[in-house]
């Protein structure tokens, strides 16, 4: 039976079912009556009263049920789109390809179809979870993967491979401990669902770069240093993170990843919505977190770090502040001491104190590397 655009302006517990109205139209059809006097008899029959029903564009509708009888017992959805699903992300699969039986009593479970289920208890959506790939319902519901992956219901751990930049005017104590950060969250799980390759390097081009998810940059000589040195190809490096990639940059390799440093130079430009002030300050100083950063970084409140020259920025429309200097030992309290930012495709963080140097922060270093590589998830 074909219906009216004007049933379905009608409110759902006005309407009456389209059975009822069917056969009245077929009984007066074999009296001659008109379709549109057939519905209007069939409407004050009902009792019903419907107005205000009309496209935003104020026409009229023109509604010919030609093939009435012929799809007698057909029903339309709100969407008008009967049995099609919007495609969901994450493992979820339209729910009329992943239930095996259906219930029209409102409120009843669907039987989900084998390697399906209805993890989150709404019958309204199906059986929206697969678990063969779903990382929060891998093999069942509620598995999850945290930052990891679901393979034929099994939950894998990806790991993220970084290249640490351990050239002339790198800090090679900062080269050390940043590797060490990384090997202590291998060891100790502190990002669930990850792992972390790192290898070190004294040149970084597009060969060493190849093959890597991110790029760090430890503190160093200065940013000045790390922007004039011929074996670090800036062109490289811009491209890599452009394409998708991720880039960390602490103290001289934030300094030489932000837009402008005032009153100095201007650098790569990884973090477009990020400008510098210098800073003389060394020694530790408490930084406080932001809600961004809370989330991030999986801390809260104000937390001490090592400082050795380290740039305060300014984070822009487009950046997000992590973290705040908290007192005026830099000079610029309340300038951001790490901030987060895109550069085409990619993920770039900067930190103008040490996290990697004592009072260590690890977990810091691989959430930091984690998130520039797309792979932090919680």
């Amino acid at each position: 039976m074909i219906v009216s655009p004007l049933l379905a302006c009608a409110s759902i517990e006005h309407r009456l079912p389209l059975e009822a109205i069917g056969a009245h139209l077929r009984r007066r059809t074999s009296r001659g009556r008109s379709s549109s006097a057939l519905l209007a008899a069939a409407v004050v029959a009902a009792g019903w009263l419907i107005a205000g029903c009309s496209d935003d564009s104020g026409a009229d509708h023109d509604w010919s049920p030609t093939t009435a009888d012929a799809a007698a017992g057909d029903s339309a959805t709100a969407s008008g789109d009967a049995g099609v699903d919007a495609p969901k992300a994450d493992g979820a699969v339209a729910a009329s390809d992943a239930i095996a039986e259906s219930s029209t009593e409102s409120g009843k479970e669907p039987a989900c179809k084998a390697g399906f289920a209805d993890c989150d208890g709404k019958p309204g959506n199906g059986c929206e979870a697969q678990l063969q790939v779903d990382p929060r319902n891998c093999g069942t519901c509620g598995t999850s993967c945290h930052n990891g992956e679901c393979a034929q219901g099994e939950c894998q751990v990806v790991t993220v491979r970084a290249l640490i930049y351990a050239g002339y005017d790198a800090g090679q104590n900062c080269v050390a401990q940043t590797g060490a950060a990384l090997d202590e969250a291998n060891a100790k799980n502190l990002v669930p669902g990850l792992s972390f390759a790192y290898t070190t390097a004294t040149t970084v081009v597009e060969s060493k770069l190849a093959g890597q998810d991110v790029l760090v940059m430890p503190g160093g000589d200065s940013g000045s240093s790390y922007l004039n040195n011929s074996k670090i190809d800036g062109a490289a490096i811009q491209a890599f993170v452009s394409s998708g990639k991720g880039y960390f940059g602490t103290c001289a390799g934030a300094y030489a990843a932000a837009r402008h440093t005032d009153g100095h130079y201007d650098g790569w430009g990884l973090a477009p919505n990020v400008t510098c002030k210098a800073v003389e300050y060394i020694g530790d100083l408490p930084v406080s977190l932001t809600g961004a950063g809370e989330k991030l970084l999986g801390e809260q409140g104000t937390i001490v770090l090592h400082h050795y020259r380290g740039a305060a920025m300014n984070a822009e429309t487009g950046a997000t502040s992590l973290a705040l200097y908290a007192d005026g030992k830099t000079g610029y309290e309340g300038y951001s001491a790490l901030v987060t930012d895109t550069y085409g495709a990619g993920r770039t963080i900067l930190s103008g104190p040490h996290p990697e140097l004592e009072p260590s922060k690890p977990e810091w270093i691989a959430r930091a590397v984690a998130w520039a590589a797309g792979r932090l998830t919680e």
